[in-house]
């Protein structure tokens, strides 16, 4: 990154970032979009990874804004380029507007021209937070269009229906502070709409049957697992609400937060966590039953989240944690 103080990052250098990336994320790959990993704050995580081109710029502004005799420097530099004898004797060429100081002037005129940059510059105390402070102007806070239509792609395919909506409604209501939801159920969540399980179905691998053995013809497939019936009817033991009955679609129905309260979608979204959770159990050791890795999950959960322990029926929470 210090070369980035300089110039902005080559497109490889952003591949191989990204693809740094997507190998923490166990899965598919591109199991959730770069774009959501980027963007991991706007839906309430508390980090998130960097976008090195916007760190980049970051990093510019404030070379620029620490450098006293920089705009000195690229006046005399344009002046001499602007001089008779360039022009006259073709001493001008084109890549010139090309070199780091020129790149870093523009960047600069772009970034000053929005007012909270300009504020953040003028006012700046803290120098060591400096960079820090115009990469989260730069990159933005609010749930940003590219993360919806990323998420709504991946959702849309696997549901074969329009759910754009239904992934703005999740976002929105996810990165609400009224909604206490542990970090690993929105990971789960996330997941999820990104449509990155490791089924068969996912990779496009031959056909493969439901790894819970509830039947034969039942497909290796995420919008299966989570209306399973050796998942739902356990699980319905331990849950207050479930949503409504199997269906065509039920994950839909699950995933849409719209209408419902925050206990209603916290106790929805727990069910996903914990069908994701025992898929992969059941997926990396043949003799763990769905039962089982339902038990283990809260068990977890409800040590880790008061919020969970809240909407869980006490007393058998109490008897799956102790199972």
């Amino acid at each position: 990154m210090y070369k980035a103080q300089f110039a902005d990052p080559s497109k490889e250098t952003v591949k191989a970032m990204a693809q740094a990336q997507q190998r923490i994320c166990a899965g598919p790959w591109y199991a959730i979009p770069t774009i959501a990993l980027q963007r991991l704050r706007a839906v309430g995580f508390p980090t998130e990874f960097p976008d090195v081109s916007v760190l980049a710029r970051a990093a510019q502004l404030r070379l620029v804004a620490s450098l006293p005799s920089f705009f000195t420097l690229f006046g005399q530099a344009k002046a001499a380029l602007d001089s008779e004898e360039c022009i006259l004797d073709g001493l001008r060429p084109t890549w010139v507007q090309t070199t780091a100081i020129f790149r870093m002037e523009r960047n600069w005129v772009t970034a000053h021209g929005l007012r909270n940059i300009r504020v953040t510059i003028r006012e700046n105390r803290d120098k060591r937070n400096f960079q820090k402070q115009l990469y989260r102007l730069l990159h933005g806070n609010g749930i940003a269009e590219e993360l919806v239509a990323a998420l709504a792609t991946r959702t849309t395919n696997m549901l074969k229906r329009d759910c754009r909506p239904l992934v703005e409604a999740i976002c929105h209501r996810i990165a609400a502070r009224t909604l206490c939801m542990p970090p690993c159920v929105r990971a789960s969540l996330l997941r999820t709409i990104s449509n990155g399980w490791v089924t068969s179905a996912r990779l496009h691998l031959p056909w493969s049957t439901c790894r819970f053995g509830c039947s034969h013809s039942a497909p290796d497939a995420l919008q299966h697992y989570v209306a399973c019936p050796r998942l739902t009817q356990p699980l319905a033991a331990y849950l207050d609400v479930l949503p409504d009955s199997p269906g065509p679609d039920y994950l839909y129905r699950l995933l849409d937060p719209r209408g419902k309260d925050n206990t209603h979608v916290l106790v929805d979204y727990l069910h996903n966590d914990i069908a994701y959770t025992a898929f992969n159990a059941v997926r990396n050791d043949a003799r763990t039953t769905p039962a089982t890795a339902i038990g283990a999950r809260l068990k977890t959960l409800t040590r880790r989240s008061p919020e969970v322990r809240r909407v869980l029926d006490p007393i058998r929470a109490f008897e799956a944690a102790s199972a």
